[in-house]
């Protein structure tokens, strides 16, 4: 590790270039001890090289072992399974990281500095071990803070994403995360959780919680959308009205639209929107948009009474999902 930080601080920059930043630094402080992981000229290493040098990344000069540190403990315990760990620990924490050494060695130890110069030129000689010790508790807790709001972060993503839902609830409840994340925040947590557990009730008193709350414009914009899907899987049509009646006050032209179309498939039997549908199926990527067509393709063709294609829209969901769950 002393090696790491002796590299990092005079090299980390040497490679840095215009469309990837640091990425080329990271690289060059991390290999020595990929090596020793991986060992040479391995496949292993050739893929987490190649991970750490195309991938883009910049942050602070002064904080970036703090990265390198979390990178190798998470390689040395799990090797070329921590590949997409390592990936989203560094895209997480490289902004909040860069904000913060900025602010610190770009502006506060300044103001300290001129602050302590100031008091011992003219009244208070005594205030300058105060104003050390106070900008020094300052950084500490900015710095713990921060990151361990990215590393909560990360580790509710990777819990959800192996259905770990009972484990990320215990995070959650954790003393640490109750202080650190802000209550809509804990809210969203929860409701997206017990949501993705099948824990209907209890993601509806989240979301009753969260729409009881005062939050900006563009948070409700986006918040009743999501309450607005959620009332349309549970099939609850007076909730989802209420929602899409917001909606047209509060929505985009294309929000509108959608939730509209979503309305009228599910609660009014339309089944006008088939052939627009399956053509939109063969371009999507994103699995979770994938998912809607196929579900509100299934719904119409039930409501024209084609039982067959409706089933056959199920099954593609259901398989879906179920290979969404593998992935994860």
């Amino acid at each position: 590790m002393n090696q790491i930080s002796l590299r990092s601080l005079l090299l980390f920059q040497a490679g840095w270039n215009y469309e990837r930043m640091q990425s080329s630094g990271y690289l060059w402080v991390m290999l020595p001890t990929l090596r020793k992981i991986y060992g040479d000229n391995t496949p292993e290493l050739k893929e987490m090289a190649r991970l750490h040098c195309s991938t883009f990344f910049n942050t602070t000069n002064f904080l970036n072992n703090i990265v390198h540190g979390i990178d190798l403990a998470l390689e040395v315990e799990n090797g070329i399974e921590s590949k997409d760990a390592v990936a989203g620990m560094k895209t997480g924490l490289m902004g909040s990281l860069a904000s913060i050494g900025d602010s610190i060695f770009g502006a506060l130890l300044y103001l300290c500095l001129a602050a302590m110069l100031h008091s011992r030129e003219n009244f208070m000689p005594d205030m300058q071990p105060l104003l050390i010790v106070a900008a020094i508790l300052m950084i500490v807790v900015m710095l713990a803070s921060e990151t361990i709001k990215r590393l909560l972060d990360a580790a509710l993503e990777r819990l959800l994403a192996e259905g770990k839902y009972d484990m990320a609830i215990q995070v959650l409840d954790k003393r640490l995360a109750r202080m650190l994340f802000p209550t809509f925040k804990q809210y969203y947590l929860r409701f997206s959780i017990y949501e993705a557990s099948g824990q209907a009730r209890l993601a509806r008193t989240m979301l009753n919680h969260l729409l009881g709350m005062k939050v900006t414009a563009r948070r409700r914009a986006t918040l009743v959308v999501i309450a607005f899907n959620f009332f349309i899987n549970q099939e609850d049509e007076p909730a989802a009205r209420a929602m899409l009646e917001e909606i047209e006050r509060v929505g985009t032209e294309e929000v509108l639209a959608d939730c509209k179309d979503t309305y009228a498939i599910v609660f009014e039997g339309d089944s006008s929107h088939i052939e627009r549908m399956e053509g939109l199926v063969a371009r999507v990527k994103n699995t979770q948009v994938l998912c809607k067509l196929y579900y509100l393709l299934a719904r119409q063709y039930k409501n024209r009474g084609d039982k067959k294609m409706a089933r056959a829209f199920e099954a593609k969901l259901n398989a879906l999902k179920a290979e969404a769950r593998e992935q994860a």
